[in-house]
């Protein structure tokens, strides 16, 4: 186990690639501003994709009611421990997997994700024999089952965004005040599927805009 420390937090980690893709989240975070525009105060914040609880632990300490942690992966399990690492005691992780429809997803338990792994309907992530069924929860389900209401959304799940967002109904969508959420250009999803996504959105009543070349601010 490794420690990385900055900005006053300390996340705990396995090692490895894991300290240079904190690095660069925590560049999001602090140098580039990521989420300076959103309001966690007092709301809660629906983490997708929360790694090893880091941003969890930036949302909590920005004034966040509860924050919902979803991660699949072996990183899940320190997310409790870095909670406690920094004092943070509304950060309510759950192993599940992001998805568009509800089921179920076999994994490699003991994987450690490197921010890089997108996953893809019907297909099985094992390699091994440590292999776990994890649920797949929808943006529907979270909001019915954490009433979630003038929530805050915050999504980076390598590519899988697309799919989920598409299939989530207008109205649930509008449980959510803002969203921020990486959108990855995966080449066969460019240009029109790109503006149907964003389309979607705005339909929900969001006004949406570019906060660099890869992620989008939806408020």
């Amino acid at each position: 186990m490794k420690i990385y420390e900055r900005e006053g937090l300390k996340i705990e980690h396995f090692g490895g690639l894991s300290d240079q893709h904190l690095g660069f989240i925590f560049d999001e975070m602090y140098d580039h501003d990521m989420y300076a525009n959103i309001e966690v105060k007092d709301r809660d914040v629906l983490d997708i994709g929360a790694y090893y609880g880091e941003t969890a632990v930036y949302f909590s300490k920005k004034g966040a009611r509860r924050v919902i942690a979803i991660e699949p992966f072996q990183s899940f399990t320190l997310i409790e421990r870095n909670a406690d690492l920094n004092d943070c005691h509304n950060i309510i992780p759950y192993r599940y997997a992001y998805a568009a429809h509800p089921g179920s997803l076999d994994i490699q338990g003991d994987y450690v994700n490197h921010g890089a792994t997108r996953f893809h309907e019907g297909r099985q992530y094992v390699n091994g024999t440590n292999r776990l069924s994890v649920r797949g929860i929808t943006l529907k389900e979270c909001v019915e089952e954490f009433d979630l209401l003038d929530a805050v959304l915050k999504m980076d799940v390598e590519g899988s965004e697309r799919e989920g967002v598409l299939a989530t109904d207008r109205e649930t969508l509008r449980h959510f005040k803002q969203i921020v959420l990486e959108y990855h250009y995966i080449p066969m999803y460019e240009g029109e599927e790109l503006d149907k996504f964003e389309a979607h959105l705005s339909d929900a009543g969001f006004n949406v805009w570019h906060f660099n070349n890869k992620a989008q601010v939806c408020m």
